[in-house]
């Protein structure tokens, strides 16, 4: 199990035409890294770049679609900045969400 990062970008509008940003960081631990796709490696004595993946957590795991999770300190293989692609699969007592790389 890994630790993320869920980082929101909330905008606001005062009616007026002036809108602000607001970005949240939001730390959760206990969230299972399973990757869907890689690219095709050149060199077979390098690693698989992993640029699709799916997280799942069981309980409170508060993510929209534009939203972007950041992974640290895990792995060379999945530390990097992920998007959330399409909208999180909520399954009763948990969250399913797919996810490609960012960076």
């Amino acid at each position: 199990m890994i630790s993320v990062s869920v980082v929101s970008v909330t905008s606001t509008d005062d009616g007026l035409g002036n809108s602000t940003e607001a970005t949240a960081t939001t730390p959760y631990d206990r969230v299972r890294f399973a990757p869907r796709s890689s690219d095709e490696r050149t060199d077979p004595r390098s690693p698989a770049v992993i640029t699709a993946a799916s997280l799942y957590r069981r309980g409170e795991f508060l993510v929209d679609s534009n939203d972007r999770i950041i992974i640290a300190g895990e792995s060379e293989l999945i530390d990097g900045t992920w998007q959330v692609e399409g909208t999180p699969g909520y399954w009763g007592r948990g969250t399913e969400v797919a996810v490609k790389r960012v960076s």
